[in-house]
């Protein structure tokens, strides 16, 4: 079988990967994973606060391709920067290996 290559980013805290949690959120927000998708996803535990919920749910946007509230990037980003990754560092190589096999 043959698998897409990926690369595994864990200490790039930029705008894109703080969109990416929010439409992550999004989706979550309006119930899409929990009932209409069957693929899985890591969705990192940061504690969001309750602002960025609110700012979440209460924007239109659906998609990735438009920009998210900017106060709920600034705490994705925020959260991002002390997320630590070193306890996930081997486990991350393990599953990155494994996916170039």
């Amino acid at each position: 079988m043959n698998y897409p290559k990926i690369n595994i980013f864990t200490d790039n805290t930029g705008d894109f990967e703080a969109q990416y949690i929010c439409f992550l959120a999004k989706g979550i927000s309006l119930g899409e994973y929990q009932t209409k998708n069957p693929k899985s996803f890591y969705f990192p535990d940061l504690n969001y606060s309750s602002k960025f919920w609110r700012s979440i749910t209460s924007n239109p946007n659906i998609n990735l391709s438009h920009l998210f509230p900017k106060p709920a990037i600034n705490e994705v980003k925020e959260k991002l920067i002390s997320y630590k990754v070193d306890k996930y560092k081997e486990e991350i190589k393990r599953i990155k290996g494994d996916w170039q096999k």
